[in-house]
């Protein structure tokens, strides 16, 4: 009887929760109204089986009734017993309305304690981010506002653990830029005070020697304004504070020119530069000076750190629409670790390295930052003994 009554019900309840799943304040009023309905039912019912029964005591009380002087006796037995006066009907509806007040309260209960339970989940996730565990992420069910929330709060932390992270980075980023900064400018500088006390003291015994003071003096100090324009140009690349006067140029010939006029540099150091670079000219749109700069620091990079005597590759292809420059130099065996991080701003494959065996330690993340900020390419490579570093740009009208 209660399947015949509610089965339809809920059938239809459950069709309309699919179409308003989604908005929880819906969904409680359905919740709500089916609960309500439910009671009512059931009160209903209630109240009708209580009359029915109530019916059925009446009439089994007025058989056993006797009227004996106008006074109203049941009979039990075949004997006559207590007087019973029938002043009134009895009354059905508070009991009724009582067992449908519980009805609806037991239904409510327990068709939103889900909903009850998933917010106290919410809850207790937010009270354990709010602890700082940004790992921690609450379980989505459904599709509803609730859902919705967690989601939210899930999304929150994730951004928040990755604000936290990146401030962290730039933290160390500065402090480590910092500690480089003075290291690199101490070296030098402690050399040119050095070398002047010497000078002001008169500490020399010849002239000879006091123009040798005077030259080292002088190369220090080169080194100084080497390393004080490299740190501010990578600082207004890092702003994007740097104005491109992008041209078409010929890739060929600027490699040509600059490899020309390494030469000597190359000779010294016992380096040779191979060429092999395709016959068609390779026409690039970009600011001529920034990309003969890029290609200088790699070239002069090679030369310094290439195991001597050796070869230098630069090869130069053209790849699917896009010019590739590889620079190629033979060296010490490299880690991937330490290759990823080639172009970190002050960083040297060898420790032992600093500005006095190397350059300013910026040259490779400014060569990056020009590259990039032209819409370039540039990656570093090892295999096979070489090192190579690869810089594509989209050749013009290609």
């Amino acid at each position: 009887m209660f399947k015949w009554i509610f089965g339809p019900i809920i059938s239809i309840s459950m069709s309309i929760r699919n179409k308003v799943k989604k908005n929880i304040r819906l969904e409680l009023i359905l919740i709500f109204a089916i609960c309500l309905l439910a009671a009512i039912l059931i009160g209903g019912i209630s109240n009708k089986m209580l009359e029915l029964n109530h019916e059925h005591i009446k009439t089994n009380y007025s058989k056993g009734i006797k009227i004996i002087d106008g006074e109203k006796y049941v009979a039990i037995s075949g004997k006559h017993n207590d007087k019973y006066i029938y002043e009134h009907d009895f009354d059905s509806k508070l009991p009724a309305v009582i067992i449908s007040f519980l009805a609806f309260i037991i239904l409510f209960y327990f068709i939103t304690n889900k909903k009850m339970k998933y917010i106290e989940i919410v809850s207790i996730g937010l009270l354990e981010i709010s602890k700082g565990n940004l790992d921690y992420r609450i379980k989505k069910y459904g599709e509803d506002e609730l859902s919705m929330l967690a989601d939210n709060i899930n999304y929150m932390a994730a951004k928040l653990k990755t604000k936290i992270e990146s401030e962290r980075k730039a933290e160390k980023t500065k402090n480590d830029l910092i500690t480089n900064v003075s290291h690199d400018l101490r070296t030098p500088l402690t050399s040119i005070k050095g070398y002047l006390e010497l000078i002001k003291n008169k500490k020399y015994t010849q002239e000879k020697q006091l123009d040798q003071y005077a030259n080292i003096s002088y190369n220090q100090a080169e080194k100084l304004e080497f390393l004080i324009n490299d740190l501010f140009e990578y600082t207004k690349l890092s702003n994007n504070a740097v104005k491109f006067d992008k041209q078409n140029i010929t890739l060929n010939e600027l490699l040509d020119q600059l490899i020309e006029e390494l030469v000597p540099i190359c000779e010294s150091e016992t380096v040779t530069i191979l060429k092999e670079f395709i016959k068609e000219k390779i026409i690039i749109n970009v600011d001529p000076n920034k990309v003969a700069r890029v290609f200088e620091n790699l070239l002069i990079n090679a030369i310094r750190y290439s195991i001597k005597p050796s070869n230098i590759k630069v090869i130069l292809t053209n790849k699917n629409g896009f010019s590739l420059v590889s620079i190629q130099n033979k060296c010490e065996k490299i880690a991937d670790d330490s290759l990823s991080k080639i172009f970190d701003r002050f960083y040297r494959v060898e420790e032992s390295r600093s500005s006095d065996t190397g350059g300013s330690g910026l040259g490779l993340a400014i060569a990056k930052s020009m590259v990039e900020l032209q819409d370039g390419l540039i990656e570093a490579r090892y295999e096979n003994g070489y090192i190579s570093f690869d810089v594509q740009f989209k050749i013009a009208n290609a």
